[in-house]
């Protein structure tokens, strides 16, 4: 079962991330956590959960760790980029300015990725 720490949070992760990035978003498990899944061109795709780790007993679920993720054919899905801060936003412009050049020699910008 999805261990999620208020469901309001990743609804509200889901609706920004929607907001930003312009492309269909879900929460979807991922193990034992929850997750918001945002679907890129390229089979590429984010996934941000709420780090645990950055988690002290006076605060709550205050961290975002981000990664972009390249699909595989027949292989595990790989990991091409990723950031962690307290705010999502800034975690996702962290994780898209690490994103490689791809095979067309673009770097994708935040507007590139829509």
């Amino acid at each position: 079962m999805c261990r999620t720490p208020d469901a309001s949070l990743y609804a509200d992760a889901r609706n920004a991330l929607s907001v930003v990035t312009g492309r269909p978003t879900s929460i979807v498990p991922l193990g034992d956590d929850t997750a918001v899944r945002v679907e890129f061109e390229y089979s590429r795709y984010l996934l941000a959960v709420v780090d645990a780790h950055g988690r002290t007993d006076s605060d709550q679920w205050t961290r975002w760790h981000v990664t972009i993720n390249q699909k595989s054919d027949g292989a595990a899905d790989s990991v091409i980029a990723e950031a962690t801060s307290a705010w999502l936003i800034d975690a996702y412009d962290a994780a898209i300015a690490e994103v490689p050049d791809d095979d067309l020699g673009m770097t994708p910008s935040r507007d590139d990725v829509r």
